[in-house]
């Protein structure tokens, strides 16, 4: 059975995610129009610092996955964006819904290449097509709050 945890203090855990990390070379967060890759304990900290929340999928120690929601500015603008790498659906599923019931977020993007697995997954959680990336997709979550307080999800 699998575990997530938010924002792991364990040593052993620490390395098992950056090694997960550092071996896939998939997430990435974007600083002065750059791409910084995972590649470094040092990236992987300063994305987990810029990053709220955390949350990392284990199986008796092994990292299957990870997902943050990251805060981008630019121009005076916030956006919040899902990074996330998972080994498998299972994995990615429960990562977006903990992360999901998690955040408070009116408006959440993701990036993903146009033949990831995860776009059904992400399509079943709300999120809509918002823009095309090239090789890449820009998916939107939209919450409305409508004026009896109860939620519903929109494109």
């Amino acid at each position: 059975m699998r575990a997530i945890r938010i924002k792991s203090n364990k040593k052993n855990e620490i390395i098992n995610i950056g090694s997960f990390c550092f071996n896939r070379k998939n997430l990435y967060f974007t600083e002065n129009n750059k791409r910084i890759f995972i590649d470094s304990e040092k990236n992987l900290k300063n994305l987990i610092k810029k990053s709220d929340p955390s949350f990392f999928c284990f199986e008796e120690g092994d990292v299957h996955g990870i997902a943050l929601l990251w805060k981008a500015e630019a121009n005076e603008i916030k956006r919040y964006y899902i990074k996330i790498d998972a080994d498998c659906e299972e994995s990615a599923e429960c990562l977006i819904t903990v992360l999901l019931w998690n955040t408070n977020k009116k408006e959440i993007f993701i990036k993903v290449k146009k033949q990831s697995f995860l776009i059904p997954i992400l399509k079943s959680k709300g999120f809509k097509f918002y823009h095309d990336r090239g090789k890449e997709l820009l998916l939107r979550r939209k919450i409305y709050v409508s004026n009896t307080n109860n939620p519903s999800i929109k494109g």
